[in-house]
């Protein structure tokens, strides 16, 4: 849809921007945040969700995995530079469908080459990689891990069960929260020590952060 009207897609995901924007973040959000302040270098977050809400509770870019992108980011569609570029907050739509004017449509524009930029997501059909959507990176901790704890997801994308399959043949222990049943259920009953919470993600999440250990204060 993208390579037949770029301005039409642009205009529904400047919406969704704006949606996302004036989202706050939840109990969750901010329970998984406290986890990498009381971890440190112990912690990564690997999020499928595109909407920086982890980024603005606290957690840090250098140890969140956005394996789907970042709505809030985008980058050339003929890949002219890797560079990603933040969209200004001006472009984004409190309505649906709204009419972007000629100066609004050049700030769609590369910096570079004039072609149209493009939302910095991974769109169905296309491919994991290390460069945009830290493939390798993810698959490198999965790994190594002794814990995974799955939050939330439905298992439909690929990514996620590869680095679940993998923690689990290194026997990794895996907790998983989801209100419903899932594909990752039966994985972490049958992984060492592993859990299953039938409950709120933002229950559960603020539990377990309350079981992290307390950041250690550096001298003066």
């Amino acid at each position: 849809m993208f390579q037949l009207d770029p301005l039409l897609v642009w205009e529904w995901y400047l919406y969704r921007l704006g949606v996302c924007f004036r989202a706050k973040a939840n109990a969750g959000h901010l329970a998984i945040a406290s986890m990498e302040k009381s971890l440190s270098n112990r912690f990564t977050l690997i999020t499928q969700n595109i909407d920086n809400l982890h980024i603005r509770a606290g957690n840090s870019p250098q140890r969140t995995f956005q394996i789907h992108g970042n709505i809030g980011l985008s980058r050339c569609s003929q890949s002219c530079v890797p560079e990603l570029f933040k969209l200004p907050a001006s472009l984004f739509s409190a309505c649906k469908n709204q009419s972007l004017s000629e100066t609004e449509q050049k700030m769609l524009r590369c910096h570079y080459c004039k072609s149209w930029l493009r939302p910095h997501v991974l769109w169905f059909d296309e491919c994991y990689d290390e460069e945009y959507f830290r493939f390798d990176s993810s698959m490198n901790i999965a790994a190594k891990t002794d814990l995974l704890i799955i939050v939330g997801t439905s298992g439909s994308t690929t990514l996620p069960n590869h680095v679940t399959n993998l923690a689990l043949r290194n026997n990794a222990c895996i907790v998983d929260i989801n209100p419903e049943d899932n594909p990752f259920s039966e994985i972490a009953v049958n992984s060492p020590g592993g859990m299953v919470f039938r409950r709120p993600a933002s229950e559960v999440l603020r539990q377990l952060a309350d079981c992290c250990p307390t950041p250690a204060v550096k001298d003066a």
